[in-house]
């Protein structure tokens, strides 16, 4: 399959597991940044506070139509980009506990 304009292959995920690469995650950034005109890291940290906006917005959805003020509790981080995201995702959300 040809890879995307941002260097990515659809050859490196099969049956729902993606393995990562460095290099092509490196120029798929590159590439997104020369198109945005910004720097590979601002558009890198661009990307994780796009994440970690997503992240938040999903714990409040869920949490509040169950009637839980996400405030109240304890975020436990795991996998994945869980303990990445978890200092930016505690900040966003309000919480007290750290």
């Amino acid at each position: 399959m040809p890879s995307s304009s941002w260097g990515a292959s659809r050859r490196t995920c099969w049956a729902g597991r993606c393995h990562s690469s460095p290099d092509l995650a490196r120029e798929g950034i590159e590439a997104l940044a020369a198109e945005l005109g910004l720097s590979p890291e601002r558009t890198a940290d661009g990307i994780i506070e796009i994440a970690a906006w997503n992240q938040a917005n999903a714990v409040e959805q869920m949490s509040v139509k169950r009637g839980l003020d996400p405030r109240d509790y304890t975020l436990v981080a795991f996998g994945g980009s869980g303990p990445l995201q978890a200092g930016r995702l505690v900040d966003l959300l309000g919480s007290a506990r750290r």
